[in-house]
C-alpha cells in the first residue's frame, strides 16, 4: 500500500497537478460549427475523396456518431504542465456505457500560447446535441475555435476506422490473391 502511494505522488510530481474538466457553460455556436464540420469530415469520406475507402463508408461513420453519448476534449496532464507530452486527448463514451479514453489529436496543449478548448460534446442521435466549456473560448474571435473544432470531428470519425476497419475499407488482399496478380503481371 505504501508502494502505491508513493508512486501516485511520483506520478502527480511528474504530470504537475489533476487534469482540467470542462465546465458547465452550454456554447449553442460552438455545438453548430462542430456540426459544421462533423458534417464536412463525413462528407469528405468518399472514394473521389479519400480513395481506399469503400462507399459504405460516410454510411457507416453517420452510424458510428448515432452510437456516441459523449465525447470529452481535455489535456493529458491539466493546465500546470508546459511540456510537448502535455497532449490533446479526447474520451467517447457509447450509449451502451463503454469508453474509448485517451484518443490521441495530434496537438500540444500550449497553455502558455492559447488556452486549450477543454468541452464536453454531448451527441443526440448522431447530431451535436449542446457543447459544455468554461467559457475561455469567448475571450478569443469565433474563427479561433475552428481548428480545434475541425480537429476533433476528424479523431472523433476516425476512432471507428480503428476499430472496425472492415466498415470503411476494402478486404485485405489474401496470399493467394496477391500470387495470382503477379502471375498475371497486373496492378
Amino acid at each position: 500500500m505504501l508502494v502505491l502511494a508513493s508512486l501516485t505522488n511520483l506520478l502527480t510530481a511528474c504530470t504537475e497537478g489533476t487534469r482540467e474538466m470542462p465546465g458547465s457553460q452550454a456554447n449553442a455556436v460552438l455545438a453548430q460549427l462542430l456540426q459544421v464540420e462533423i458534417d464536412a469530415e463525413v462528407g469528405r469520406m468518399n472514394p473521389t475523396w479519400s480513395p481506399g475507402l469503400i462507399p459504405q463508408a460516410p454510411d457507416n461513420a453517420r452510424a458510428w456518431l448515432s452510437e456516441i453519448d459523449d465525447v470529452v476534449a481535455r489535456c493529458r496532464y491539466g493546465p500546470r504542465n508546459r511540456s510537448k507530452h502535455n497532449l490533446m486527448e479526447y474520451d467517447v463514451t457509447l450509449r451502451g456505457g463503454e469508453r474509448i479514453n485517451g484518443v490521441f489529436s495530434g496537438q500540444r496543449c500550449l497553455y502558455g500560447v492559447a488556452q486549450p478548448l477543454v468541452m464536453r460534446v454531448r451527441f443526440a442521435q448522431g447530431r451535436v446535441g449542446d457543447v459544455l466549456t468554461d467559457g475561455r473560448e469567448r475571450q478569443a474571435p469565433v474563427e479561433a475555435a475552428v481548428p480545434e473544432l475541425q480537429k476533433l470531428a476528424e479523431s472523433v470519425v476516425r476512432v471507428d476506422w480503428m476499430r472496425r476497419p472492415a466498415l470503411y475499407f476494402p478486404p485485405e488482399k489474401s496470399a493467394a490473391d496477391i500470387a495470382r496478380e503477379w502471375e498475371q503481371g497486373r496492378r
